[in-house]
C-alpha cells in the first residue's frame, strides 16, 4: 500500500477516534476544531518517521533500507581513463533520497533516486544532471547520466554512464 494510502487511513482512523471521545454533535467549530487536531497529528508523525523513527529498530527491520546518508568518498574513470576523486553528499530520508557528487570540476545532483531491494541484495540507482563548478557558458557543458551502485553499510560500488559518452567504475566509501 502507498504511503498516501497508509496517511489517509491514519488520518480517517484518528478523526474516527477524536468523533467519538470529543462528541461534537452538529457545531461546525468542533468539526473544524476535530479536523484540525487530526491533521496536525498526522503531519508531526509522518515527518518524524520519515526523518527520523524509519532508521531506528524495528523500523529498519521492517523497511530493510540501508541508511547510506551522509559523506561518501571515492573515485571513477575519466575521459582520459585517469581515476577523478569525487565527494559525495546523500541526504536519505525514508521516502527521498537527495545525491551530491562534487568532483575538482564539476557538480552534479540527483534528478530522480531510488533504492530497490533485489534477490542480490540492494541496489541505488541515480539518474543526475552535471555542471561544471565555473559559471555555464552553453548548454553543451551540462549532461545527464546514470549511476547503478550496490549497496552496502561502508562501500557503494557500481558503474556511472553519462551523456557524453563517459562510463566506468566508480567505488565510494563512507567517511561519516
Amino acid at each position: 500500500m502507498g504511503n498516501n494510502k497508509v496517511t489517509a487511513l491514519i488520518t480517517v482512523f484518528l478523526t474516527f477516534i477524536l468523533f467519538i471521545i470529543l462528541q461534537p454533535g452538529d457545531n461546525p467549530l468542533a468539526l473544524i476544531r476535530v479536523a484540525s487536531i487530526v491533521a496536525a497529528i498526522v503531519l508531526i508523525i509522518v515527518v518524524a518517521y520519515t526523518h527520523f523513527f524509519w532508521r531506528v529498530e524495528p523500523f529498519t527491520r521492517i523497511h530493510k533500507v540501508t541508511d547510506i546518508s551522509g559523506k561518501w568518498e571515492g573515485a571513477f574513470p575519466n575521459k582520459a581513463n585517469k581515476e577523478l576523486e569525487v565527494v559525495v553528499k546523500i541526504k536519505q530520508y525514508y521516502d527521498d533520497i537527495h545525491v551530491e557528487l562534487t568532483t575538482n570540476n564539476t557538480k552534479s545532483e540527483s534528478l530522480v533516486t531510488k533504492i530497490v531491494n533485489d534477490g542480490d541484495g540492494s541496489k541505488l540507482y541515480i539518474i543526475y544532471k552535471s555542471k561544471p563548478l565555473k559559471v555555464v557558458e552553453s548548454k553543451d557543458e551540462i549532461d545527464f547520466g546514470t549511476i547503478i551502485l550496490r549497496v552496502d553499510e561502508d562501500i557503494l560500488e557500481g558503474e556511472l554512464f553519462n551523456s557524453k559518452g563517459l562510463s566506468g567504475h566508480i567505488e565510494l566509501y563512507r567517511k561519516e
